[in-house]
């Protein structure tokens, strides 16, 4: 779901930067909120499954939270500077590079998934 969603959002992004026409941007802008509504819960779900219960996790979701706030600050900030100084397409262009990078790393860097005979459950197998 975590790849999925971040393929989708990259996508509706390169559809956005390139759309000649207002509704084909209002329609990869709906797209992206699909992408992203796909990705977060993705996100939580591989920190919760990800790392062990206790201060651990209560680290690593705490540095979710803290990174998540800081992007969505970060980028309000960057897409009005890249704005302007260049045009309204670079704010869903720079996206899509990101995207791709972070689909072509998430293998490596998430491990697997593997499924748990204990608990009946699916649980992230680190990286050996």
């Amino acid at each position: 779901m975590f790849a999925a969603g971040l393929l989708i959002f990259s996508a509706a992004s390169l559809a956005g930067g390139l759309a000649q026409d207002p509704v084909l941007l209002i329609i990869s802008r709906a797209v992206q909120g699909a992408g992203a509504a796909l990705v977060a819960p993705a996100a939580l779900s591989l920190i919760t499954t990800g790392f062990a219960e206790g201060p651990e996790r209560n680290r690593a979701l705490g540095f979710y939270g803290a990174t998540a706030s800081t992007g969505f600050v970060a980028g309000q900030v960057l897409g009005g500077v890249l704005v302007q100084f260049t045009t309204w397409r670079t704010i869903f262009l720079v996206n899509v590079p990101v995207g791709v990078a972070a689909v072509l790393l998430a293998p490596r860097l998430l491990g697997r998934s593997v499924r748990s005979e204990a608990s009946g459950g699916w649980t992230l197998a680190a990286r050996r």
